[in-house]
């Protein structure tokens, strides 16, 4: 695949606007992967390199696309429950069919695809039992657009953003909702895109 905007893949279910869930979808997913998530991160440590250190030997978990390895020398702390470990260990393992050019919304929309009411913007080091219940806060059945679950996680990413940012699937999704949301943590981190 040359670029996700140059095919059908960039027109899925409508387009970019379309590759939304809804929040019950989120909430459930969130119960969904709470418990495989929590002892995930206890069982590892993360290393300067952000390659997964399994804490037990055999380690009892799937990785998923996590780079891990055994042991390090390298300094170590915990590994946490944010985006990045999710979309790591559970997103882009469930996103590998379709060749991966699809994000996780179409596990769950492909038939019936959802447009985005609300556009969510947040920091990917959130925890994400945060994250959730924040916009858990949100009515159920309405339609959110998140990068994690929209974006197309196993191809290089740098080519579904591109260099105009006004022409990524981000901005178009952006243009057709009916309101942003930024979710944002204790921290306040800056976000980075």
């Amino acid at each position: 695949i040359v670029s996700l905007l140059a095919g059908p893949a960039a027109r899925a279910a409508g387009g970019p606007p379309f590759w939304s869930i809804s929040v019950e979808q989120l909430v459930a997913f969130h119960a969904e992967t709470q418990s495989r998530m929590e002892a995930y991160c206890r069982d590892h440590l993360i290393d300067k390199e952000f390659a997964h250190v399994c804490r037990r030997q055999p380690c009892p978990h799937d990785h998923g696309d996590a780079r891990h390895h055994a042991s390090s020398h390298n300094e170590l702390r915990e590994v946490q429950q944010d985006m990045h470990t999710l979309v790591d260990v559970v997103i882009r393992p469930a996103t590998k069919e379709h060749e991966g050019i699809l994000g996780f919304w179409s596990t769950l929309n492909l038939e019936s695809p959802r447009r985005a009411e609300v556009f969510v913007s947040h920091c990917w080091n959130e925890r994400f039992g945060d994250f959730v219940s924040t916009l858990g806060t949100l009515r159920p059945e309405l339609s959110v657009w998140v990068c994690s679950f929209a974006l197309p996680q196993n191809i290089d990413i740098s080519r579904v953003l591109s260099n105009r940012p006004d022409r990524s699937p981000s901005a178009a999704a952006l243009r057709s909702a009916e309101r942003v949301l930024l979710a944002v943590d204790d921290r306040l981190e800056p976000l980075t895109r």
